[in-house]
């Protein structure tokens, strides 16, 4: 039954054509969306059952947390110092029916050697983890894929898997109330001069704190926000920013790639270990925030390029709330603290 009448709830324009949920094949059910991305992939895991899911050495430890949910036996896989998964580990040690989860670092895809392998073992079970990635800019290469939208736009939560045929009904995620995840957002958004900081920078700590494996689904706002983001401008100007950062930055660059195919999480740069952590809060100084993908990685410390890009590897924020103009400050700013 519709009421009529009462007040006004929130109001939004129409679904965009061009939408990240149609662009990414959000599930037209919402009960195959889940909280975050890690609920995703406990989800699949629990629905396909592997008997083992194999991780790369560089990843963030929620992912592992998926696997311990589901008691999902996991094994690591070397990356090299560019990130490229090591195949021939792969090939050696993975049996048929394994489970492989990837990574498209930084919203770029695996280098040819390992799409070609995962195009040829059809024997193995890939996810494609790209809840770093806007848009590749090459073709899906898992049998499902993994996003989780808030890493990459303003929206509360939300984590799901493509395609949704994949999660058998076992997994379906269930309607829970949503509050909690709106009030670091909602802080935010409401702050328009950016003044009150310290108040939903908190929000948010908590809220992230908070985060674990679960059956809740995705908030009605994510998915009714996802359909109304349109892609292009986003990917657009995430590009152009990384080129403006590019074109001072390019000593100290992860990827070496000033003008990328693929739509940018951010500007990675690499920095000593024993210089990183200071550079970064002499940035926070400065109100640039940057980012840590990942301090904490779960594999054991023998996967030595994987600890030492934990140590080592900063990540510039390039997004679509940003202009070149504020890009090249941020530049500016860098490297005047690396000369000091």
């Amino acid at each position: 039954m519709t009421f009529l009448g009462g007040f006004f709830g929130l109001e939004l324009p129409a679904a965009h054509a061009c939408g990240l949920a149609s662009f990414w094949k959000l599930p037209g059910n919402p009960a195959l969306t889940f909280a975050n991305g890690r609920s995703a992939l406990a989800a699949l895991l629990a629905s396909v059952r592997p008997p083992r899911l194999w991780l790369p050495s560089y990843i963030c430890r929620s992912v592992a947390e998926a696997a311990s949910a589901t008691a999902t036996p996991v094994s690591y896989f070397p990356v090299d110092e560019s990130l490229q998964p090591d195949t021939s580990w792969l090939e050696s040690g993975a049996r048929p029916g394994e489970m492989v989860l990837a990574v498209d670092y930084f919203g770029r895809a695996p280098g040819r050697e390992f799409l070609d392998f995962a195009n040829e073992r059809q024997d193995l079970l890939f996810v494609e983890d790209a809840c770093q990635a806007v848009d590749t800019g090459a073709a899906p290469w898992g049998r499902w894929c993994l996003r989780s939208p808030r890493k990459l736009v303003g929206v509360p939560d939300g984590g799901f898997v493509v395609p949704a045929d994949g999660i058998a009904e076992g997994g379906w995620s269930v309607l829970e109330p949503q509050m909690d995840v709106y009030r670091a957002a909602c802080l935010r958004f409401e702050d328009e001069e950016e003044r009150a900081n310290g108040l939903w920078h908190e929000a948010n700590q908590r809220r992230e704190a908070r985060e674990t494996v679960s059956t809740r689904r995705m908030s009605r706002l994510s998915r009714e926000l996802l359909a109304r983001l349109d892609v292009a401008p986003i990917a657009d100007r995430r590009r152009a920013n990384y080129r403006t950062l590019a074109g001072v930055l390019g000593d100290t660059m992860f990827l070496r790639d000033a003008n990328p195919a693929f739509v940018p999480l951010g500007f990675p740069v690499r920095l000593p270990a024993a210089r990183r952590d200071h550079v970064r809060g002499a940035l926070i100084a400065q109100g640039i925030f940057p980012a840590l993908h990942w301090t904490d990685v779960p594999s054991a410390a023998t996967f030595g390029a994987a600890h030492v890009l934990a140590a080592e590897l900063l990540t510039l924020p390039c997004d679509q709330r940003y202009q070149p103009f504020e890009m090249e400050r941020m530049a500016r700013t860098l490297v005047e603290i690396l000369n000091r």
